[in-house]
């Protein structure tokens, strides 16, 4: 996490935290997209439809999201105590 001060303005950036997270990740991500939101977005599947992720999938699934969710809980509270 960068942060830089200016005219009493706090810019954050997470671009490297963000960047290490994705580099640590199982398979290799890449290409692009317009939106992170696929056609499907609102279609809701039925029970015999879904297909759950295997516990290793899982697992890894809920460390990356705990990476990206506590970097911002971090920013959080550093900005909380500068207010």
């Amino acid at each position: 996490m960068m942060m830089s001060y200016s005219n009493r303005q706090v810019r954050i950036s997470m671009a490297d935290h963000i960047k290490k997270v994705i580099n640590g990740f199982m398979e290799d991500i890449h290409g692009s997209a317009s939106t992170p939101a696929g056609e499907n977005l609102f279609q809701v599947r039925n029970e015999e439809g879904r297909v759950g992720l295997d516990d290793k999938w899982a697992q890894y699934f809920h460390s990356t999201v705990a990476q990206f969710l506590v970097g911002n809980v971090i920013d959080m509270l550093w900005i909380s105590q500068k207010s």
